[in-house]
C-alpha cells in the first residue's frame, strides 16, 4: 500500500510542478510584453515631437512619478 501512495504522490507531484513551470513562463511572457509595450509606447510618443530629447526626459521623469 506504501508503494502504491507513494506512486501516487509522486504523479501529483510531477502534474502540481509542471503546472507552476507553465504559469511562471506565461507570467514572464505576459510582463516581457508589457514591459515591450511600454517602451513602444514611449519611444513612439517620443518620435513625434521634434524636441524628442528634452521631451524624452520630461516624460520619464513625469512617468516615473506615477
Amino acid at each position: 500500500m506504501l508503494e502504491k501512495n507513494n506512486s501516487l504522490v509522486l504523479e501529483i507531484s510531477a502534474m502540481v510542478n509542471e503546472a507552476k513551470s507553465n504559469l511562471a513562463k506565461e507570467i514572464n511572457k505576459s510582463i516581457t510584453y508589457v514591459y515591450w509595450n511600454i517602451g513602444r509606447i514611449i519611444v513612439k510618443h517620443e518620435n513625434e515631437d521634434n524636441n524628442r530629447l528634452e521631451y524624452g526626459k520630461e516624460v520619464l521623469k513625469e512617468l516615473s512619478k506615477e
